[in-house]
């Protein structure tokens, strides 16, 4: 079996780290990103739900 260095197991472990650190990362990012878009995505759709009720009320009044 091939044995590994102490630098060649450090630098995996760093990479490994480093890895590590990039998938937190992008796990907030998409977190936040779903933390600010899902309420306006709501807030879209009942303005939307509230235009068409408002249309229908004016074709009944005229």
């Amino acid at each position: 079996m091939d044995k590994e260095t102490p630098s060649e197991q450090l630098l995996l472990s760093e990479i490994q780290v480093l890895l590590a650190e990039k998938r937190t990362y992008y796990s907030i990012l998409h977190t936040g990103l779903g933390v600010i878009v899902a309420p306006l995505t709501v807030l879209e759709k009942l303005i939307r739900i509230i235009e068409n009720k408002n249309t229908r009320v004016d074709e009944i009044v005229v």
